[in-house]
């Protein structure tokens, strides 16, 4: 119906940026909004602070040192993700050497506990980038 199809393409707009994070294309233009796939539960919730109640403390941590620090953290990690972990391809990604992207994923480490290892705990912090970028729409 009409209605339905202006409300998903406005929601679709208004989630762009997470959308091409999701299909990993920054070029992308023409999305639907059925593939936010679960991400659809969050598209009701209209205050940013509620929203960030989904996002994993770790990211929370990272977060704060970045904007304490003018850090790259969470740029880094989001980086390293989607290069499947792959060190060195996320060093090529962002324009530094391996060493400089060892000493990051050791400080995101340290700062956050994260566990690069836990296949749950990596899902997790996916999602939690995915939902800072939707509370960046609030």
């Amino acid at each position: 119906d009409l209605k339905k199809s202006f409300k998903d393409s406005k929601k679709i707009i208004d989630y762009m940026d997470m959308l091409r994070y999701l299909y990993g294309d920054k070029n992308i233009s023409v999305a639907d909004f059925s593939k936010l796939g679960f991400f659809q539960i969050f598209e009701k919730i209209k205050n940013r602070d509620e929203l960030m109640e989904y996002v994993p403390e770790s990211l929370v941590k990272l977060y704060w040192y970045d904007k304490e620090h003018d850090g790259e953290l969470i740029e880094t990690l989001q980086a390293y993700l989607d290069c499947d972990k792959s060190a060195n391809k996320a060093a090529e990604k962002l324009y530094v050497n391996y060493r400089t992207l060892s000493g990051r994923l050791k400080k995101i480490k340290d700062i956050s506990g994260i566990d690069f290892k836990n296949s749950a705990e990596m899902l997790a912090v996916r999602n939690g980038i995915v939902l800072f970028k939707m509370a960046e729409t609030l």
